[in-house]
């Protein structure tokens, strides 16, 4: 899935490059140029800005090279798809490009001189096209240009205050950060019961068959929009959760039914999935002897449970009331359910408590004592026999009619450290207590997870985490209470901070590389600045498009803004280096802005066009597998159409307030007020 996603957002940028060079090329024609003269100096126009945008690409898709978990390998692939890409786009557009350039431009020029009438009305076509896109760049584009580079500051002023406004209003909650969403639509349901330690399999089954009928009556109920059932198949799982639940955990008290939807496409919007596994909780009713059943959908990613917590303490029975407070208090926030916890009761236990007054005297301990029962009951190695290849081992214990109730237990007899045998019941207090059906830990430390689901329409995990977490909060008053206990995070919360963890030690890494490249190429210190300022811009556009489709933030979402940092500044890459060359050349500085502006706006234009066209598809996919990828596709698509605008108006005016910052230092060292063309280097021919 990850592959097919990269190899579509490939679509769109493996051109951009090849976009800057042909454009470069066919603008040599315009101008009289011989079409295989103008390959050649057009591509070494360009060649060192398409080179670089494609490296600074490549090192805003490595962050997430490192992601670790099982988010790592789930993302790892789309970088390396698209690096690849574009590598292989890189040596196209530089060596087999070009000259396809020039012979098809000689040809065309041939062609057009033996035209017939259908030829020429093609031409003619191209060429009203040609002449509106040139009136677009000259007319209404120069217009706002020259507004917006006149008042150079409002217009920064400006782009601040989006930028400022966009984050608060992302902090605030009015565009909510969700690890991995809840509420896409799946086309698998299922519903899993957990009843008492013990409960035969008939009774299990019984279960099994209340819940699959109740499943079975929604095709009577309702219908998809394409007049067909809704439900197409029904799976009943009986001892086990499956792999899905991650516990592993077995025995005849358990059970699942998998149910298989018909697709979204099918059965219509009207019918989600959300509203199906209520229309089947509706019909299953209660289930008095379960010990809980919970209803839920796939809903695909690597995200865990919405909401999980883990304490660690010296035993599972001091972590059950831990665990309940933290239940409890869960249940007090809005849009939380399905709350539970992985202590759960198992068949009833002999404990051994203490040893009774005079054991020790008799030279018993408790080591003593359970090693004796343990080779009473399962049995010790007395010897092994080699027969053939295989090797038997022989167990000596207690024989199977001394072996079959507790009163076994009880008439067993211990030996002493004189070699006397005496009575269990004299060396040993016992009592008989309810034990459980999975004891975990993590290092010395006893583990109980108490996880939950959270309804993202009323409620937010992250926002309960935090509170929780704040600062002589509930999880800092648990703590407190009980001495020794340690609580940690897992599920979606533990993803999302391994990835933010990581996030936040290579993307600063991947902006100083790219900061590197682009000082080494411009040589200049404030030029890349110039440059980059369009990446926070691009996030302003990625947050503002979920707000627009109405997508919550999600951590697809954040790697979709990490890989757009690297896109966006191709633009101003470009534009930058066409300004330059145009002042070094002799020109002025505001002309050469100008001019740098309108020239490059439509290679700007159409490696936007073209990268957002490679992605827009997904935006309109309905199939369960799409939406979990559309939050990073809106990031990426509405980042580069902002950042482009941006790129157009802002980066002008950012290159024009940087000239007007040298002529304000070369006036306080000099005391004259410079010209902007006094404080520009001069040193490198334009060739055009």
């Amino acid at each position: 899935m990850m592959s097919m996603f990269a190899l579509i957002m490939a679509l769109g940028l493996i051109v951009d490059d090849a976009i800057v060079v042909g454009e470069n090329v066919y603008s040599g024609v315009e101008r009289g140029e011989l079409p295989r003269l103008a390959a050649v100096n057009g591509t070494r126009r360009v060649l060192m800005p398409v080179i670089a945008a494609v490296m600074t690409t490549w090192l805003a898709f490595m962050p997430m090279l490192f992601i670790p978990g099982v988010m790592g390998k789930f993302i790892q692939v789309f970088p390396i798809v698209v690096m690849l890409a574009l590598a292989f786009s890189l040596i196209e557009c530089v060596l087999i490009l070009p000259p396809h350039l020039a012979h098809s431009l000689r040809a065309r020029r041939r062609h057009h001189e033996h035209a017939g009438q259908p030829t020429r009305w093609a031409e003619a076509v191209r060429a009203r096209i040609d002449g509106a896109v040139r009136w677009f760049i000259d007319v209404p584009f120069m217009r706002t240009y020259r507004l917006a580079t006149r008042y150079r500051y409002m217009t920064l002023a400006l782009a601040l205050s989006v930028l400022a406004l966009t984050v608060s209003a992302q902090q605030a909650g009015f565009i909510p950060f969700i690890a991995f969403p809840k509420d896409i639509d799946s086309d698998m349901i299922r519903n899993r019961v957990t009843l008492q330690t013990g409960t035969s399999f008939e009774r299990t089954k019984d279960v099994a068959r209340q819940v699959t009928d109740a499943v079975k009556r929604i095709n009577e109920q309702v219908k998809g929009e394409d007049g067909k059932p809704i439900i197409r198949h029904v799976y009943s799982l009986l001892g086990q959760h499956g792999r899905q639940s991650g516990r592993g955990s077995k025995g005849s008290h358990l059970c699942q039914v998998i149910v298989e939807l018909s697709p979204t496409e099918c059965r219509g919007r009207s019918f989600t999935s959300e509203q199906i596994v209520q229309m089947w909780r509706k019909n299953t009713g209660p289930i008095h002897d379960a010990v809980s059943y919970k209803f839920g959908s796939f809903r695909g990613g690597p995200g865990g449970a919405a909401f999980e917590i883990r304490l660690m303490g010296p035993s599972t029975d001091f972590l059950r009331e831990p665990a309940k407070h933290l239940g409890d208090r869960l249940g007090e926030f809005t849009g939380v359910s399905d709350i539970s916890d992985d202590a759960v009761p198992g068949n009833m236990e002999m404990k051994i408590v203490r040893l009774k007054p005079g054991a020790e005297n008799l030279g018993i301990t408790l080591d003593m004592l359970s090693a004796q029962l343990r080779d009473a009951f399962y049995g010790n190695e007395s010897v092994k026999i080699q027969r053939g290849r295989d090797e038997i081992k022989v167990m000596v214990r207690y024989p199977t009619s001394q072996r079959r109730s507790l009163g076994d237990v009880e008439n067993m007899r211990v030996r002493t450290a004189a070699g006397d045998e005496i009575p269990f019941g004299v060396v040993a207090d016992v009592v008989m207590e309810r034990g459980y059906t999975t004891l975990r830990r993590v290092g010395r430390d006893s583990v109980v997870t108490v996880s939950a689901d959270i309804d993202e329409k009323t409620a937010n995990a992250k926002k309960i985490l935090d509170k929780l977490s704040e600062e002589n909060g509930f999880f800092a008053e648990l703590e407190e209470e009980y001495p020794g206990l340690k609580i940690g995070k897992l599920g979606q919360s533990q993803q999302t901070a391994e990835t933010f963890d990581v996030l936040l030690i290579w993307f600063p890494i991947a902006m100083m590389a790219i900061y590197t490249i682009l000082a080494a190429m411009f040589r200049s210190y404030i030029q890349p600045i110039i440059i980059m300022i369009a990446i926070p811009f691009g996030l302003v556009g990625a947050i503002a498009g979920h707000w627009v489709l109405g997508f919550d933030v999600t951590l697809l979402s954040v790697f979709g803004m990490v890989a757009l940092a690297g896109i966006v500044v191709n633009d101003s890459l470009v534009l930058i280096d066409r300004i330059n060359r145009g002042v070094r050349a002799g020109g002025g500085v505001f002309a050469s802005v100008a001019e740098g502006a309108r020239t490059r706006f439509r290679p700007i234009l159409l490696t936007t066009i073209t990268t957002v066209a490679g992605i827009t598809p997904l935006l309109f996919e309905k199939s369960f597998q799409a939406q979990f990828l559309k939050p990073m596709a809106v990031s990426l698509a509405f980042g580069l159409m902002f950042a482009t605008v941006l790129t157009l108006l802002v980066v002008p005016s950012l290159y024009l307030i940087g000239n007007d910052l040298r002529r304000v230092f070369r006036w306080q060292r000099t005391g004259v007020w410079p010209s902007p063309e006094d404080v520009v280097k001069r040193d490198e021919p334009m060739e055009e």
